[in-house]
């Protein structure tokens, strides 16, 4: 005779799935794990109505994730991007303190160079 400890719990899944839940609304249930509902339900088909709600969760989830995959490469890109801007106006101050920069340079004038120095001080 065969080892039937989880009899019930099988019997239950079977009945679950067969009312159309998925594979993880049956483990929250009852504590079992996909690869052991899967073995026990495998033969079982769905109807249409039960398919299809199942493809709309399926649907559902795959929009969230890329909802919040899509936020999250765009605070990556905002970091970076603010990243670059530190560099850049650590880089300007360098060049700016350097005593070869108050020399004027030939075709430019003391305005730009004042709004060039406010713009990177800030």
């Amino acid at each position: 005779m065969g080892y039937t400890g989880k009899l019930a719990e099988k019997l239950r899944a079977r009945e679950l799935r067969k009312n159309g839940l998925s594979y993880n609304e049956i483990k929250k249930i009852l504590h079992v794990s996909k690869s052991t509902l899967s073995l026990w339900c495998r033969d079982i088909t769905l109807s249409g109505e039960f398919e299809n709600r199942l493809a709309q969760r399926k649907l559902k989830g795959a929009l969230k994730g890329s909802i919040v995959n899509a936020k999250k490469q765009q605070r990556k890109r905002i970091a970076e991007t603010e990243k670059i801007h530190r560099k850049i106006r650590g880089w300007i101050k360098s060049i700016l303190r350097n005593p070869l920069f108050d020399k004027e340079i030939p075709g430019s004038s003391m305005v730009e160079r004042s709004a060039v120095v406010s713009s990177a001080q800030q």
